[in-house]
């Protein structure tokens, strides 16, 4: 399809950066480069769970990557990554940046006025979709997921590492109704771990991990991780 941009894709390899670089791919744009942001514990705006296995989803992908690190601080942080896109802008050509926000105001509005500043339009495939979408969706597409980390009532230590199936997928839905979380984990109710996608060539095997839980949160914590044909 012609008229695609030259972009950038923030990418976490969560399933909403996976499904908005899909769409992405899917309407034409040229993805340049994944750039995964590394922030400092306890982000404001960034994902920080599991980003070490990204490189191999990217491997996978066919698409090259670049990490780049955002001091701590509400806005620092952003700041820090629009010095990095105006960089990007200059160095690769790029017209724009796709990201995986869906709901959030707080992301969409500051990443619009950031990226309008330097010359770039912000793709957000998945913006204005309805609770619960983005995740039925992937699971609709085949996406084979696991929530890499809870932090939000009603979700305990077994959700961190299951996978998100359908039957997950009914009691997810069940209980962000009961306890109030975003169905799709959006503001890191939960964040998620993309195994497999209509994208991924090989899958991403996790050989080694383990999990923490401190009472209310916990995550997913990968010692070794492989591409399996």
């Amino acid at each position: 399809m012609s008229g695609g941009l030259r972009v950038v894709a923030l990418y976490t390899g969560g399933k909403d950066s996976t499904l908005a670089l899909e769409k992405a791919l899917h309407v034409g744009h040229e993805v340049v480069e994944l750039l995964t942001v590394v922030p400092e514990p306890h982000s404001y705006a960034f994902h920080d769970v599991c980003l070490e296995v990204t490189p191999l989803q990217a491997r996978s992908m066919g698409l090259s990557q670049r990490f780049v690190k955002v001091p701590p601080g509400k806005g620092k942080e952003v700041e820090a990554l629009g010095s990095h896109l105006e960089s990007l802008s200059e160095s690769l050509g790029i017209e724009g940046v796709v990201s995986g926000v869906i709901r959030s105001s707080y992301q969409k509005y500051r990443m619009d006025a950031l990226l309008s500043e330097i010359g770039l339009s912000h793709l957000t495939p998945n913006w204005g979709m309805s609770p619960g979408s983005v995740v039925a969706e992937v699971v609709r597409r085949g996406y084979e997921v696991l929530i890499s980390s809870v932090s939000a009532n009603g979700l305990n230590s077994s959700w961190v590492g299951r996978k998100i199936d359908s039957d997950a997928l009914r009691e997810l839905m069940t209980l962000s109704e009961r306890f109030g979380f975003d169905p799709d984990g959006e503001g890191g109710d939960y964040e998620t771990l993309v195994l497999w996608a209509p994208l991924f060539r090989e899958r991403l095997k996790l050989l080694e991990w383990t999990t923490t839980w401190d009472g209310y949160s916990g995550r997913l914590l990968i010692g070794r991780a492989e591409l399996d044909p």
